[in-house]
C-alpha cells in the first residue's frame, strides 16, 4: 500500500479503479483479488470503482455492491478509450 501512495502522490492521485474479469467469488483467487481491491479503495480513498464479468450471478453481484463496490454491463465494459 506504502507503493501505492507514492505512485498516487506527486498529481497522480488514483482517481477509479476498474477492474475485468475477476471470476466467481467461489475461487479463492477472485475473493483475494476482491480483498486487494478494497485495501486500495479504502488506502487510497478512492470513490469509484466499477468491476465487470461475465460470470458473475445475481447473488454475487448483491454481495459485491453491499462491499461498496460498482458493477458495469456489458456495454459499458466494451466502451473504447478508457482511462486507466
Amino acid at each position: 500500500l506504502h507503493a501505492l501512495e507514492l505512485i498516487s502522490s506527486n498529481n497522480n492521485k488514483i482517481s477509479r479503479i476498474y477492474c475485468y474479469g475477476l471470476g466467481r467469488l467461489s475461487t479463492a483467487i477472485a475473493r483475494y483479488q476482491t480483498a486487494f481491491i478494497l485495501i486500495v479503495k479504502d488506502g487510497l480513498a478512492i470513490d469509484q470503482t466499477a468491476l465487470f464479468d461475465p460470470v458473475f450471478t445475481d447473488k454475487e453481484k448483491i454481495v459485491l455492491k453491499r462491499l461498496g463496490l460498482s458493477l458495469e454491463d456489458e456495454k459499458e465494459s466494451v466502451k473504447s478509450g478508457r482511462d486507466i
